[in-house]
């Protein structure tokens, strides 16, 4: 049978189905009741904690979850603060990892990545009014622990590492091939569905123009 081959659990829940479009998805769960593998047909999953779509399009639906879901931390450490000033840097250690995990798979867009800043600013601002967001950060949690900065060193850290390991000529063109996708699009964060479109794409962001996927 299939499913002792594959060592799958017919009685497991978690594991789902993911193809290009829906009429693949369903024939496949169809297919495998034959073998009573009972599988969930969805247009989204967490692969090792990654949101995926299967490579078809974006998704920033797990990104985006996590951000709502650690708001309720970032207010936390802003009490611990008011009582230990050092507190505020909870923050690096706690709140943007839970927030951003998985973030160098398909990148943080722009309105996420504002998202992110408001939340490292409230960690470590004070009642007063007309704060300015950058300078809390800085002052507060680090110039090099600004979600702006830190996403961006991280990507291109990440990319670097697993661009080393794959055939220069493919990589290359894949890059290339890629960057004219993104350049040209009416919405060019909406073609960034792998690391290679968030490496693009967050370059763009921080204003650089590398003249190689290695430089």
């Amino acid at each position: 049978m299939i499913g002792s081959r594959c060592k799958i659990s017919g009685k497991s829940r978690k594991t789902k189905i993911l193809a290009s479009n829906k009429k693949l998805r369903d024939s496949l769960v169809k297919y495998l009741k034959e073998f009573r593998l009972n599988v969930e047909s969805v247009a989204s999953a967490k692969d090792l904690g990654v949101g995926t779509i299967a490579g078809v399009k974006r998704t920033q639906k797990l990104i985006k979850g996590r951000i709502v879901s650690v708001r309720g931390r970032v207010l936390r450490i802003k009490r611990l603060r008011r009582v230990n000033h050092q507190a505020g840097k909870l923050f690096n250690s706690g709140a943007m990892p839970q927030a951003s995990y998985g973030k160098e798979g398909m990148g943080i867009n722009p309105s996420t990545l504002t998202q992110l800043r408001a939340l490292a600013a409230s960690a470590v601002s004070t009642g007063t009014h007309g704060q300015c967001p950058t300078t809390l950060i800085w002052l507060g949690l680090g110039s090099e622990h600004d979600p702006m900065v830190k996403v961006a060193t991280d990507q291109i850290r990440m990319w670097l590492y697993i661009a080393d390991k794959a055939d220069p000529i493919k990589v290359t063109k894949a890059w290339w091939a890629m960057k004219a996708r993104f350049m040209t699009a009416q919405v060019p964060w909406g073609t960034v569905r792998e690391p290679i479109g968030a490496t693009i794409a967050t370059l763009e962001l921080m204003g650089w123009n590398p003249i190689s996927p290695y430089k």
